[in-house]
């Protein structure tokens, strides 16, 4: 079972700064051979001075679609390490949010949709990496309807590209948001339209149930507070809401308190009984064992031993946070009855 605990406020793991342009120097400038030795940097023939250390700007969405809760980038920068800072420059109902939000974490893939890379904001610059995926869908409780964005590149955290400007979708009329999609052309949805009505809940029920004509995941994704890459009755249950009238439902993203999730668990099977007792009592088993470890954003957490009935469906886990405590509970789940048997 896994828990993404990036969220976790009982450590400050790094300390972000928003950095700029290095100050002037008098002794700056183009030597006689017309090379700019600060910075990697040069001067052209026209003694223009040129910056080569950014990387290259992440390109847009290819055909860009405005969406609800992620916004989505190429990040075109396949044989450079680089790290992106993602800023917000403007916001309908957030405009005291504006400023640098964060940088864009590590991707990883949909856990229902393989091949969807998705990401989330990180506070503290992460080590550069080379991007090889093709596309990235960033979604946050940071990234937010009726709002303006930009992604930069940049080697050292220093020099940043040109941005990347992407925009969420513009607020539609007369509700506030939750614009997915807009018509079915030639069995498949259009952009956005600037109207919540049944195509958008339409939508979403077909990604749900798998139809051919589904939209994408991160179009219809756009609940909870932070995005979680799962669609259901919520996500369809938002979009009724706001077709009703009803306001953006989430927390402004200066404010937006980011919870951990369960990403994921498994059930490794029983072993085989080598004889004896052990002294906690459970037949064979041995003591429970309980192990973490901490990868990224990550916390992976095995518990060995575990006994349990032979005859259930599954061991469902479940996560829940309490002040600055992650709980994993454990819970059996039967399609039948109960066996007199136990395992481990």
């Amino acid at each position: 079972m896994c828990v993404n605990a990036k969220r976790l406020s009982v450590a400050v793991l790094g300390v972000m700064a928003t950095l700029g342009y290095p100050a002037a120097r008098a002794d700056a400038g183009c030597d006689e051979s017309g090379v700019f030795t600060i910075d990697n940097t040069g001067c052209g023939e026209s003694g223009v001075f040129t910056i080569d250390n950014t990387g290259e700007p992440p390109g847009p969405e290819d055909p860009p679609i405005r969406k609800n809760r992620y916004i989505s980038f190429d990040p075109n920068n396949p044989d450079i390490s680089v790290a992106f800072q993602v800023e917000m420059t403007g916001s309908t109902y957030f405009p005291g949010s504006v400023g640098i939000l964060g940088w864009v974490g590590e991707p990883f893939e949909a856990p229902e949709d393989p091949g969807v890379w998705l990401a989330e904001l990180v506070d503290a610059q992460p080590a550069g990496r080379i991007w090889s995926e093709p596309l990235v869908h960033l979604g946050d409780c940071k990234i937010v309807p009726v709002a303006t964005y930009q992604i930069r590149a940049t080697v050292d955290g220093i020099v940043f590209s040109d941005p990347l400007v992407i925009s969420t979708i513009a607020q539609p009329t007369p509700q506030y948001w939750a614009d997915c999609v807009g018509q079915m052309e030639a069995g498949s949805w259009t952009a956005p339209n600037g109207v919540v009505n049944f195509d958008d809940v339409s939508a979403a029920v077909q990604y749900f149930t798998s139809a051919a004509t589904a939209p994408h995941l991160t179009m219809v994704d756009i609940e909870p507070e932070e995005p979680n890459a799962v669609l259901n009755f919520s996500d369809i249950q938002q979009i009724v809401y706001a077709f009703q009238g009803d306001g953006y439902p989430f927390s402004d993203p200066a404010d937006c308190t980011l919870t951990p999730r369960l990403d994921g668990y498994s059930n490794g099977g029983c072993q085989e009984p080598p004889g004896g007792r052990s002294r906690d009592g459970y037949p064979f088993c041995g003591d429970d064992v309980f192990q973490f470890n901490v990868d990224g954003h990550t916390l992976h957490a095995v518990h060995e031993h575990a006994a349990y009935n032979c005859c259930l469906a599954d061991i469902q886990v479940t996560l829940s946070l309490v002040e600055n405590t992650i709980r994993l509970a454990e819970e059996e789940t039967f399609d039948g009855d109960p066996c007199l048997c136990l395992c481990c």
